[in-house]
């Protein structure tokens, strides 16, 4: 879902860097649990649909320029 909505919204680019907490010999299990495994929902808000993220984690407000509350 979160790699879908990078790729509609155009901001995954080749060679940046987000920090996930992964490092370049992490395992696809360390990947899947850190950046696959994010609550998110689709909503609609006056008209538009945003990407709702149930997490914590800054890299991901970073990575959609959002704020968490």
């Amino acid at each position: 879902l979160l790699v879908n909505a990078l790729l509609a919204t155009g901001q995954l680019k080749s060679g940046q860097e987000y920090d996930f907490g992964l490092r370049a010999t992490s395992r696809i299990k360390t990947f899947v649990f850190k950046f696959i495994s994010v609550p998110a929902k689709w909503i609609k808000t006056s008209r538009r649909h945003v990407l709702n993220i149930y997490s914590d984690d800054n890299a991901y407000a970073n990575l959609f320029k959002t704020d968490f509350g």
